[in-house]
């Protein structure tokens, strides 16, 4: 609070400056007097205030006070934020500014230096101070890091991934937390992930090989100080499905059409199944690593129209690419002229009936 004579007070225009940080907005004013809040930042320790109308740099600038300030830095954080129940952890201090002190910290009574904390039976939070052991006392106010129990892995859907195509993999266990930093590792590869309950947490593979692969989760670091699950769930990356082709693209209402698809990674895989509009397995056969063929089902809407085909393994692993095929109605025969023939041919029939699309 600032007193003098003349402090304009039409329209709050009274502001202060803090040695070359300013203007700052009046809390308070009267013609006497002016309440202005001390800015962070001020590099002096003897800084100048200054009290004008509008502006610094306004004519009538005052400046008859001197502000001491003293240095504190701020204990902004801990890193990691979360760490692991058992075993020792190395915490940082991260600081407002540069602290040139050596300083350790006080974690629940106890001074360390370094600050590295074994791991506690009690889950929860915990206050940390930084401590200069030179004087002997506390530096800041306390940051915070928490205890947490390692979280257990026990699925994941889906389990089978194509290579370098990401997918959202759900990952379930118990434990999970919701931290801000969650993390999913695929081997030695950590991603960010999405916390959803304390018994699933979502995340986007993106693995460059075929074969296995051990998944885990993760919180407070992507590294190996953070809190990861004690149990890992194994995924399978397999090659790209792709389809390029089906054969016939048309087939009746009724169903019963043996269609062949053309494609790539459909061998060496288990049980092969097409999807057809809204009927996701249709078991397929076979016929070798770039073909297999599947039969329709009759037509969802007994219309005629256009679904999608898709070829599938493992009950989940889709072909990211779909083929159209057209359900018609077909031909209805209505009579055969003649309608017998002898035994040894040669004879011209005439068959009449009522053409559909096919």
């Amino acid at each position: 609070t600032i007193t003098g004579t003349n402090i304009p007070i039409i329209d709050n225009s009274a502001v202060c400056s803090f040695g070359s940080i300013g203007p700052i907005s009046s809390q308070y004013v009267t013609s006497t007097k002016v309440t202005c809040v001390s800015p962070a930042g001020v590099t002096s320790t003897n800084a100048t205030i200054c009290v004008s109308a509008f502006s610094v740099l306004s004519p009538s600038k005052s400046c008859d006070f001197t502000h001491n300030t003293t240095y504190s830095d701020v204990l902004g954080a801990v890193m990691p934020s979360v760490v692991r129940n058992v075993g020792d952890t190395t915490l940082s201090l991260v600081w407002s500014l540069v602290y040139t002190v050596g300083t350790g910290c006080r974690v629940g009574g106890v001074l360390l230096d370094p600050c590295t904390v074994s791991g506690s039976t009690t889950a929860g939070f915990v206050e940390v101070y930084s401590y200069s052991f030179a004087s002997d006392e506390s530096v800041t106010e306390p940051a915070e890091f928490a205890y947490y129990t390692s979280p257990v892995v026990s699925g994941s859907i889906p389990v089978v991934v194509q290579t370098l195509i990401p997918t959202v993999v759900h990952v379930l266990g118990t434990d999970f937390i919701d931290e801000a930093n969650v993390y999913c590792a695929f081997g030695e590869n950590a991603v960010d992930a999405t916390f959803v309950s304390s018994a699933l947490v979502k995340c986007s593979s993106h693995l460059p090989a075929t074969g296995n692969i051990d998944a885990k989760v993760g919180f407070g670091s992507a590294s190996d100080d953070g809190v990861w699950s004690r149990t890992v769930v194994s995924l399978s990356s397999v090659s790209i499905l792709t389809m390029s082709s089906i054969s016939p693209s048309r087939g009746v209402l009724g169903g019963g059409t043996s269609i062949s698809v053309t494609g790539t990674g459909f061998d060496g895989v288990g049980v092969v199944y097409c999807r057809i509009g809204t009927v996701s397995y249709v078991k397929a056969k076979t016929i070798h690593d770039k073909q297999v063929q599947c039969t329709s089902p009759s037509s969802p809407s007994y219309f005629d129209g256009t679904v999608d085909i898709q070829v599938a393994i493992l009950g989940n692993v889709y072909t990211e690419t779909s083929k159209s095929f057209i359900y018609s109605t077909g031909v209805e025969v209505v009579t055969i002229v003649p309608p017998l023939s002898p035994l040894f041919g040669n004879n011209d029939v005439s068959i009449f009936g009522l053409a559909g699309d096919v």
